[in-house]
């Protein structure tokens, strides 16, 4: 997975998670879902560092992306 994959699936959690903030800003108990704003700050602490990398910088930091991306390529030879 590449690095702007990797910050679309981040945001995507972030949008799975928007009902239980909204739930919270209607005054509904929302205890059930832990501390869901740490894991929402986390994400959102996470996609502004992938924002702030270069490609290059991400792969050194996921070397196993490169090695997911080169299968992936593999794979999609193979079935030609």
């Amino acid at each position: 997975m590449d690095r702007l994959n990797k910050i679309e699936r981040l945001k995507d959690m972030l949008y799975a998670t928007d009902y239980i903030v909204l739930k919270e800003y209607e005054g509904i108990d929302v205890s059930e879902h832990g501390d869901f704003h740490k894991e929402r700050q986390a994400i959102r602490d996470e996609i502004n560092r992938l924002q702030g990398m270069t490609d290059e910088e991400y792969y050194e930091a996921y070397p196993e992306e490169v090695d997911v991306i080169e299968n992936e390529e593999l794979e999609t030879d193979n079935e030609e």
